[in-house]
């Protein structure tokens, strides 16, 4: 007499396929998932450092355009949400990448300039945004300016030299150029001697000349070394030779 079977293992290999081939979904599903989570982070990675350089862009191209009487005309307020606009930069012309800037006057001389980075998608969302600022400080020599000629010992003014103490902006400059207000100054000043004019030269000023007696060499190269601080450019001592303040006396 045959013993009875316990289970009917019949149907077991589909099972076993079936099984096989979810799991083999499951993997390529992983597969394809972390494929395009490394794709999403790349591009993301790529939109974060075109904002970046946008930023950085702005910021140079926006401290680069100022000028020390734009400057000098902003109200001193460190508030960020009072900040004055410097308008938005287009890294490049149909890339969706640009830097918008602001600049705030923290004191007399020190001011604060952002740069924030945009990059967006073709329907104008944002993507990727990075920040960046910096201070800079307007460096001005102190140079008190008495007159249109200061010099030591005597003065002539000769051929057609025209000096003028008289302040005014020149025809030729633009209109939005901004200036200290008007503050005309003596024509002339010098220390002792004489002055006078030959040929066509002439003076003016208000006054039109002052002797000043306490004028001396070491003020007169004083003024000089402040500006030349502030020199950007070194030209070789041999063109043009001994550049340096012109004084007789």
């Amino acid at each position: 007499m045959r013993a009875p079977r316990l289970a009917d293992e019949r149907g077991i290999a589909l099972a076993v396929a079936v099984f096989a081939l979810v799991v083999i979904g499951a993997l390529v599903a992983g597969i394809f998932f972390a494929g395009r989570l490394e794709q999403q982070t790349g591009m993301n990675t790529f939109f974060a450092a075109q904002a970046a350089e946008a930023a950085e862009a702005g910021l140079n191209e926006a401290i680069a355009s100022q000028s020390s009487g734009a400057l000098l005309a902003l109200p001193i307020d460190p508030d960020p949400a009072d900040a004055s606009s410097l308008g938005s930069l287009t890294v490049n012309a149909g890339s969706r990448v640009t830097a918008a800037r602001t600049i705030n006057r923290l004191s007399d001389n020190l001011f604060l300039v952002r740069s924030l980075g945009t990059r967006a998608d073709a329907n104008g969302a944002q993507l990727a945004a990075r920040s960046i600022g910096q201070l800079i400080r307007l460096v001005q020599a102190d140079i008190e300016v008495k007159a249109g000629l200061t010099a030591l010992g005597n003065v002539t003014i000769t051929g057609g030299a025209e000096v003028s103490g008289m302040d005014a902006v020149p025809p030729t400059w633009d209109t939005g150029v901004q200036c200290p207000s008007l503050d005309s100054v003596a024509g002339v000043r010098y220390n002792d001697g004489t002055l006078r004019t030959s040929g066509n030269g002439t003076f003016d000023g208000d006054p039109k000349s002052v002797v000043d007696a306490t004028l001396n060499p070491t003020d007169m190269q004083s003024d000089f070394n402040k500006l030349k601080a502030l020199a950007t450019l070194t030209v070789g001592s041999d063109n043009p030779a001994a550049t340096g303040p012109a004084y007789t006396g």
